[in-house]
């Protein structure tokens, strides 16, 4: 029935001890006798070297004793791990017996029909419980602490002016942050495939190894996530003041995100179906949650191709009957039915845009990378200057601004702006200059050109900072600014410097 195998036989009475080896001999199996514990002797040698082949041909085994009333004990070995050992150790004792007490060698012939265990029935639905802990909790618990780093060094370089001494010395907005997103790509590449090889030593099952295709396709999926991730962390890094803080709000967000939105969307989608794909749509413009529901379906994928080659035959045939692709998982498994439609879970391929691909979630991923991208480019280089063009264009430019008023913090007096303040004759000349050069083009024969630097702070009761401030610097010459506290020297710098718009 298993080919060649090898038992053991352990009894006092040397007829009984042959006579065994001779009926185990029609099974083809080899039998030693032995004198100390099988628990022992099985442990001896190299038996236990390749436990495999332990499993797959150390089946049967018996202990025969006699007790002081000459009464035999029959204990019968079996392997569990194959179904029918246990009736054929029984049927090798009894035809052991026979043999010994009736000299015409009756036979017995043996029917095992064992009842299909559970686990082989609810296959389907172990896949998606595991589904759940796997792809539902784990993942989403675990991959945030990757995208939150990514906000560390950008809130590092911003609060210790190092990106400002960049910008100062010539490096663009663009440069830096493109350089800042090529550099994080390259760690984000290198930590994807550190993720993939612990993916690869935990599978076991060879739910995402199983093939090509599926390794590449989680793969892709890790970092795709980074390229979403890294500029959504690129946005938070503009407002918040310590890397410590900036990563735990992340991590928080990114927790809240995807192991909540994964479940609600779950839940949802198996209450109302037809809601499944608004939601998942909406909740797939987080990286955390694209990314995860990627792999819920990957590992369903893969769950279900290996469901269905530990499914017997016989299984298979019940479960197949009257059933169609929306009825019954197990419509994938069964070839004479899903064959001819290419419909069967070894044919999908994992990059189709449906139920079964991880396509629209790798779409998201790159899309929200891009927007994410694109709000960068708008907050850091552009907005500024997009806001002045539609300000200019409805008259609200600071050269129109008759509604400025300022305070004087000094008494507490609200001064009117239509009150002439007297103006230096030097101010007014270097003032008249830059318009010069601005009018006729000249600018680039000076090193810095300043004309009417504005700043107000405040909007219920704005406060003017820097008013009209116009000068110009020459080549390699130096210059600094003179004035009173609270004068706006400061501020003047802040904002020639990009450090304050």
């Amino acid at each position: 029935m298993y080919g060649k195998t090898h038992g053991f036989i352990q009894s006092g009475i040397k007829d009984l001890n042959d006579l065994y080896i001779q009926v185990s001999k029609t099974q083809d199996m080899s039998t030693e006798i032995i004198t100390e514990n099988p628990n022992n002797w099985t442990l001896e040698g190299n038996r236990g070297d390749d436990i495999t082949e332990y499993i797959n041909t150390y089946l049967v085994g018996a202990q025969i004793n006699t007790t002081t009333s000459d009464e035999l004990i029959l204990i019968p070995w079996y392997n569990k791990e194959a179904t029918h050992s246990l009736p054929v150790s029984i049927n090798f004792l009894y035809q052991t017996l026979l043999d010994k007490y009736f000299k015409d060698k009756p036979t017995i012939k043996l029917y095992n029909h064992p009842i299909l265990s559970d686990q082989s029935s609810d296959t389907m639905e172990m896949v998606m419980v595991t589904m759940i802990i796997t792809c539902l909790l784990l993942v989403p618990l675990t991959v945030p602490f990757i995208g939150a780093s990514y906000v560390l060094f950008p809130i590092h370089e911003r609060i210790t002016n190092s990106k400002l001494l960049q910008l100062m010395n010539g490096i663009s907005i663009h440069t830096f942050w493109a350089a800042s997103y090529v550099w994080d790509l390259i760690n984000h590449l290198m930590a994807s495939v550190l993720l993939l090889f612990l993916f690869a030593i935990f599978d076991s099952n060879k739910v995402f190894m199983g093939n090509a295709t599926s390794i590449f396709g989680l793969f892709i999926l890790f970092f795709a996530f980074g390229l979403s991730a890294i500029p959504l962390a690129y946005l938070f890094s503009l407002r918040l003041k310590l890397p410590s803080t900036g990563f735990a709000i992340l991590v928080v967000i990114y927790l809240l995100t995807g192991v909540a939105l994964s479940v609600t969307v779950f839940i949802v989608g198996a209450i109302k179906p037809n809601t499944l794909e608004v939601l998942s749509g909406i909740a797939s413009i987080l990286p955390v949650y694209a990314m995860s529901r990627g792999i819920q379906k990957l590992y369903k994928l893969g769950s279900y191709q290996a469901a269905c080659k530990q499914m017997s035959r016989e299984h298979l045939e019940r479960r197949c009957k009257d059933i169609t692709p929306h009825t019954s998982e197990y419509y994938g498994c069964c070839e004479s039915l899903c064959r001819p439609k290419h419909q069967c879970y070894d044919e999908l391929n994992v990059f189709q845009w449906d139920h079964n691909g991880i396509s629209s979630e790798l779409t998201y991923l790159i899309v929200t990378g891009a927007v994410y991208l694109l709000l960068l480019w708008l907050i850091e280089g552009n907005w500024q200057r997009i806001r002045y063009m539609f300000r200019k264009q409805n008259g609200q430019t600071p050269d129109n601004n008759d509604q400025v008023v300022a305070i004087n913090m000094g008494t507490g007096s609200v001064q009117n702006p239509s009150v002439q303040e007297i103006e230096d004759s030097d101010v007014k000349t270097e003032k008249l200059r830059i318009d010069g050069l601005v009018n006729t083009h000249s600018v680039n024969s000076e090193a810095l050109v300043v004309r009417n630097l504005t700043k107000t702070f405040g909007k219920v009761i704005p406060i003017q900072a820097v008013n009209g401030l116009s000068f110009g610097v020459h080549p390699e010459e130096c210059f600094g600014l003179l004035g009173v506290n609270g004068a706006g020297k400061t501020t003047t710098f802040r904002m020639l410097t990009g450090d304050e718009t």
